[in-house]
């Protein structure tokens, strides 16, 4: 018999989550896989769609400008084995792999924005991304009106860190001249 002080949570695998994905499981609900976990994803709401296209354009427009060859993606799936997939809201990535989803060799930065998630953002998901070697990671606090910067993972954190108000130019820390204009972003 199991006692309560005996019991340990079950941590889904990547393939465990495709398994329950394509059995139809979460039925159009928006949900993401993070340390093994399916979780919720809140219903976006009106501010938090309009910063996260206007960084998604900006971005694409500063990519194309400067020729990086690479994308601003909207919600991508992101597969980190082997406990995590969660669906960022802007990643930069490389566009010629061939693999189902994107994974951590495919992707140069993630971007979150934070209006009702930015305690998760800038904690356990800052930590995963540093874990899993993300180089290099964005928050945009709308609230704040601010963006902070992490680049350099080591071990549960980042080495550098900036933070940024958005009202001038936000520049890329790994990535040579991808810069884009803040003001007007929030």
């Amino acid at each position: 018999m199991l006692l309560p002080t005996d019991v340990r949570p079950f941590r889904l695998t990547l393939e465990d989550y495709g398994l329950l994905a394509e059995a139809g499981a979460f039925a159009g609900r928006r949900v993401e896989l993070i340390e093994g976990v399916i979780v919720e994803v809140n219903a976006e709401t009106r501010q938090h769609v309009l910063v996260k296209n206007r960084l998604s354009h900006r971005l694409q427009a500063a990519l194309e400008a400067i020729g990086a060859g690479m994308e601003a993606v909207v919600e991508p799936t992101l597969a980190l084995p082997p406990h995590n997939m969660p669906e960022p809201d802007v990643m930069i990535v490389r566009t010629d792999a061939a693999d189902l989803y994107f994974g951590l060799a495919d992707v140069v930065m993630v971007v979150e924005v934070g209006v009702s998630t930015l305690a998760s953002d800038l904690g356990l998901k800052m930590r995963m991304y540093a874990e899993q070697g993300l180089p290099e990671y964005w928050v945009v606090d709308v609230a704040r009106r601010e963006v902070h910067q992490f680049w350099t993972p080591a071990g549960s954190d980042y080495a550098d860190t900036r933070l940024v108000a958005l009202d001038g130019e936000l520049r890329s820390a790994t990535v040579a001249e991808l810069a884009i204009d803040g003001a007007g972003i929030v």
